[in-house]
């Protein structure tokens, strides 16, 4: 959940829209993480006041009886390739075998996300970063440097908007759709991991390929992290080609341990987060 962990000291990008959170082998080691950086600081007014869980002790809590929603703007997505998909339905069986009870819903402003996000987002990224850019531009990537220069040119009305009203209204129909369902359910993104080539490529594509950056791309990740909710990264399978596919459990806000309770559940019937790619 936005404001649930401290942002001081962080580099600087999207305050508003810069949900910070752990990596880990598992979501029990998420859990004792979370907890150990999770609460109120003085020197970040925007944390949460609410008393921290114990995470880890939460998360061994059953499943069985949780509803939940798939998001049908986003599975199936336009574009989404096959196997995220098919490995995204497969964890919805798992699930289901739990004693998860799941819906279709309809979020129609996903889809919108990117736009919203570029608009206000990049222009705000930008201006944190300038001093810095400024003084050492080679620390940054080529990609980073066109990001944080297209962000330079965005009215300051049109960035004032999206954070006012589009972030708003984005947020305001994700929650309303989660009033009544313990969580939702979506791709991570709806391709696996792309080749580092394909995401340096920033400044020499089409138009179609802006669109589909800014538009399906973001659509995955954005709308909850623009909605300041919780969300849980899970694998759910591999490629043809090996990469990880993966799904996302998105929960109310500040019921981080309902997420990381369903996302548990998932890992003890599932063994996708004990493979490991060889070295060699």
């Amino acid at each position: 959940t936005w404001g649930l962990i401290s942002r001081h000291g962080k580099l600087p990008a999207v305050g508003k829209a810069d949900p910070l959170g752990p990596l880990g082998r598992t979501v029990e080691d998420v859990a004792h993480v979370l907890r150990a950086i999770a609460g109120h600081d003085p020197k970040d007014p925007t944390t949460a006041q609410a008393r921290v869980p114990d995470y880890a002790s939460r998360i061994r809590r059953g499943i069985k009886g949780m509803k939940a929603a798939i998001v049908r703007e986003l599975l199936p997505g336009p574009g989404i390739d096959a196997e995220i998909e098919a490995g995204v339905r497969d964890a919805i069986k798992v699930l289901k075998t739990l004693g998860v009870s799941f819906r279709e819903v309809s979020i129609p402003l996903v889809k919108h996300a990117g736009a919203v996000y570029v608009a206000f987002g990049e222009a705000e990224a930008s201006v944190g970063h300038l001093p810095f850019l400024r003084r050492c531009p080679e620390l940054y990537g080529y990609t980073a440097r066109v990001r944080m220069a297209t962000g330079l040119l965005i009215p300051g009305h049109i960035a004032r908007w999206a954070d006012r009203a589009g972030r708003a209204a984005i947020r305001r129909q994700i929650l309303e759709t989660l009033e009544p369902y313990d969580f939702l359910i979506t791709p991570t993104a709806r391709t696996p991991a792309p080749r580092i080539e394909q995401r340096e490529s920033y400044g020499h594509r089409s138009l179609d390929d802006a669109r589909r950056e800014f538009g399906l791309d973001r659509a995955y990740g954005m709308p909850f992290a623009l909605a300041g909710v919780p969300a849980l990264s899970l694998c759910c399978g591999f490629s043809r080609a090996g990469l990880p596919l993966a799904f996302q459990i998105i929960g109310k806000p500040l019921a981080d341990d309902v997420v990381l309770q369903v996302g548990h559940a998932y890992q003890q019937v599932t063994d996708w987060h004990t493979r490991r790619p060889p070295l060699s």
